[in-house]
């Protein structure tokens, strides 16, 4: 199983992974082992092995939980009932144990204090609790997940260490949101930058990997400030979400014939370029839209207007 997952063989490591899981195997300890030997093997090399798939982490470890502080003042929490609150979730007690505590504590609560606490309960199941299917369920997530990303990120101009850290928040994200979807309800994803991310290219325009790219270099003002919002061209954000509504609205899916040939002129990337042309904006803009689209920016009618004109200033916002 570790000569899979060192050599980056996905189908032997899952099949191997799920045969050991379906005999009683806790997924998680195989993870472990993963991670163990990996740790002590000089040869280990992270791009050409399964990491992401086993939790290894290449840079610095993921980001620690936001301020308790802040958000437990809007919660209208006190500080003594979060002190007690944070001990019984932090307390390393298996996560039905301490979920059920934690419930017992918070029942004469208002709701915005329950909620409060409810979610960074919530934000501590991990897929120990999963059972075998639902572990397979969320492997098979989080691989895709973490596959599609990879292939968005574009890492040209960045410093290696600026590829590990977007890396890890992109192997942090599909981790999430994969146990989120095997879950049933029961884990919440508490970070808000994972909550923005997912839902990046209809608020802001930009894909999930671009978006998390964009949160390493500049943090939460990447959705908390409309003027870093507006990206690194100089477009205003209301431009993506129209062109976000307009294929919606107008749908962008290929149509076929009666053998299943895309019709000439019916393509997704002809519907694209139709809806971003009818848009009143600069050509720079028509440039951008038509690259969220299709990353690689082949066959952009608007490629030579393009200007990326807005990194200094969003340089000058930065901490």
């Amino acid at each position: 199983m570790y000569n899979a997952f060192v050599n980056g063989e996905t189908d032997n490591y899952e099949n191997i992974l799920f045969d050991l899981v379906d005999s009683g195997v806790k997924a998680s300890d195989l993870e472990s082992a993963m991670r163990n030997l990996s740790q002590k093997d000089d040869d280990f090399a992270f791009d050409k092995s399964l990491g992401a798939f086993a939790g290894v982490k290449e840079g610095e470890d993921y980001e620690k939980y936001e301020n308790y502080m802040k958000r437990a003042e809007k919660a209208e929490v006190s500080e003594e009932d979060l002190k007690k609150g944070i001990d019984i979730i932090d307390s390393g007690k298996p996560y039905k144990e301490m979920y059920a505590e934690i419930t017992e504590f918070t029942k004469s609560m208002g709701e915005k204090q329950k909620t409060f606490f409810d979610n960074i309960a919530r934000g501590k199941y991990s897929a120990n609790e999963l059972g075998k299917e639902q572990y397979k369920s969320y492997s098979k997530t989080r691989k895709e997940i973490t596959e599609t990303l990879e292939k968005q990120f574009d890492k040209s101009g960045l410093k290696n260490k600026e590829i590990n850290d977007v890396q890890n928040k992109i192997y942090q994200y599909a981790e999430k949101t994969a146990l989120e979807n095997a879950s049933n309800g029961e884990y919440r994803i508490d970070s808000e930058w994972i909550k923005q991310a997912g839902k990046s290219e209809s608020t802001i325009g930009v894909n999930t990997a671009e978006f998390i790219k964009l949160y390493n270099k500049y943090g939460e003002k990447v959705y908390s400030e409309q003027s870093v919002i507006t990206h690194e061209v100089g477009y205003n954000v209301n431009v993506s979400l129209e062109y976000s509504r307009l294929k919606s609205v107008k749908g962008t899916e290929s149509e076929r014939d009666k053998n299943g040939e895309i019709i000439k002129g019916k393509s997704k990337q002809d519907k694209i370029i139709a809806i971003i042309d009818g848009m009143d904006i600069t050509d720079s803009e028509k440039a951008y839209l038509f690259s969220i689209d299709y990353k690689a920016n082949n066959n952009n009618p608007w490629a030579s207007s393009q200007k990326v004109n807005y990194k200094k200033y969003l340089e000058q916002r930065k901490d």
